[in-house]
């Protein structure tokens, strides 16, 4: 549940932007003055002062610069105390937020007292704890130091505190403050209203559309593969797994196929065309907090997978090449890999191939630990991503290498190794689906990659170790084996 909620007044709370749209014309009223065509132009191009100065001037006002900027902030100063109102749902919303226990406060550039005199003639104040200004926090929304301060006292964990907002520069802030963000749309931000949808896990056009489960921490992951029909690999595999793992998952499916524990019989890939309709239902409603990749069965696919990653964003991406067969046959044509090399695996956070995928990629010969540590660099350094090499082909062992190279950042590589016996059983159908799902899930919940990883090898040895038995020929793993 959410356990802490930061609320911004103009725009989001309280439908009072027209204010200071007009607080210009509305002082000329005052005068008996009706303004020109042309003022809020004209105003929006000048400070504070010159403003005056030029109301002063144009308008033949005998007050002077000082009076008039005082008159505006008078007329301001009652809208706030006598007219202000809240936005269609939002009296609601913060009733219903208090009543479940929920913490609430106020993050605002708008001044102090005239924010708090329009909440009270609301009748919301009392709801909540206090209010942070941008002039207390020394800095305005670009700067997530208000949001922080808030969230401080709200004494919350940054994850169930949800920041709502209007304005594209506040939720662009609150956003990669690592905030979660419900953005509310208003008028007077319309022109940006695509990309405050695109960075929120929330838009509204009513806070009324809100519901109870919008608020919920769950985190979810979308996998981009093919189905197969027994349930042990691909999209059956993942869901199962991410299921296990406790986030929200969601699909796309590449390819349909007619397959079991024996073979694959017929593989039908997905029309591009529609593809992109899976893609486009599921990023324009529900933003992953991860992406997991598997099979890729065109490269108009992989085309589309690389415009969406870009356009949202998004941050943990693994995929898995599925690029090479048990046997040493290259699955993938070679204009699909240029799209893959070129447009997909530069957005990728992490590389989880096995390793003739590993040699594959890095065009080295693995022959030792050695050099598959140089071949993850090759392959880490090419598209600067990390990369898990999966030892389940090795004949010693099942030890899995991480390589990370923080060449932006610090300059620097990290390998890890995670040593692993053998497990003496022959049913390991959709192993590297469910690794590569089971870090989604992890990264997804916040997890470094490290961790990440390590908690998803421990997982899939358990069901390897449960020794499920299903089929004639290589049985799945038992997803459910820590249930």
């Amino acid at each position: 549940m959410i356990k802490g909620a930061i609320f911004d007044i103009d725009g989001t709370l309280l439908d009072s932007m027209p204010i200071w749209e007009n607080a210009g014309a509305r002082y000329l009223a005052t005068l008996g003055i009706k303004a020109k065509p042309d003022l809020k132009e004209r105003l929006d191009a000048l400070s504070l002062p010159e403003g005056a100065i030029y109301m002063q001037k144009e308008y033949g006002l005998s007050v002077s610069a000082e009076d008039i900027l005082e008159g505006v902030n008078q007329v301001v100063k009652d809208f706030y105390y006598k007219e202000a109102v809240m936005k269609p749902g939002a009296y609601a919303l913060v009733k219903r937020l208090k009543e479940n226990g929920v913490k609430l406060i106020i993050a605002t550039a708008t001044d102090k007292e005239m924010a708090k005199a329009a909440l009270i003639r609301n009748g919301i104040w009392q709801d909540f704890t206090g209010m942070i200004t941008c002039e207390e926090a020394g800095a305005g929304k670009t700067s997530p130091k208000v949001f922080e301060l808030a969230r401080q006292k709200l004494g919350t964990k940054k994850e169930e505190t949800w920041v709502f907002e209007d304005s594209l520069y506040a939720v662009k802030t609150a956003t990669e403050a690592g905030f979660p963000v419900c953005s509310i749309y208003d008028t007077y931000s319309v022109g940006n209203a695509k990309e405050i949808q695109r960075l929120s896990n929330i838009y509204v056009r009513d806070f009324s559309e809100i519901g109870d489960y919008s608020f919920s921490n769950m985190k979810t992951v979308l996998t981009i593969a093919g189905s197969d029909s027994s349930g042990g690999a691909g999209i059956q595999a993942d869901i199962k797994t991410l299921t296990v793992h406790k986030v929200y998952a969601m699909t796309c499916i590449t390819a349909l196929t007619a397959q079991n524990t024996v073979g694959i019989t017929e593989i039908m890939p997905v029309p591009a065309e529609f593809f992109k309709k899976q893609m486009e239902s599921i990023f324009t409603d529900i933003k992953p907090d991860a992406v997991k990749i598997g099979m890729i069965a065109s490269k108009e696919q992989a085309e589309i997978i690389a415009e969406y990653l870009e356009k949202y964003s998004i941050k943990n991406v693994v995929a898995d090449p599925v690029m090479i067969s048990t046997s040493g046959t290259v699955l993938v044509e070679e204009t699909t890999r240029k799209i893959l090399y070129e447009k997909l695996y530069p957005k990728v956070s992490l590389l989880t191939p096995n390793i003739p995928e590993t040699e594959f990629l890095s065009g080295i010969k693995i022959t030792d630990k050695k050099t598959r540590e140089e071949a993850a660099k090759v392959i880490a350094d090419r598209w600067n991503c990390a990369v898990l090499s999966k030892g389940g082909h090795s004949e010693e062992n099942a030890d899995d290498l991480l390589y990370e190279s923080f060449l932006q950042e610090e300059k620097k590589e990290k390998a890890v190794w995670f040593p692993e016996e053998r497990i003496d059983n022959p049913n390991t159908h959709g192993t590297g689906c469910t690794l590569s799902s089971a870090v989604a899930a992890n990264l997804a919940k916040g997890f470094p990659v490290e961790e990440s990883v390590k908690k998803a090898k421990a997982y899939i040895s358990g069901a390897i170790r449960a020794m499920l038995n299903l089929g004639q020929g290589n049985g799945p793993l038992n997803h459910m084996w820590d249930l």
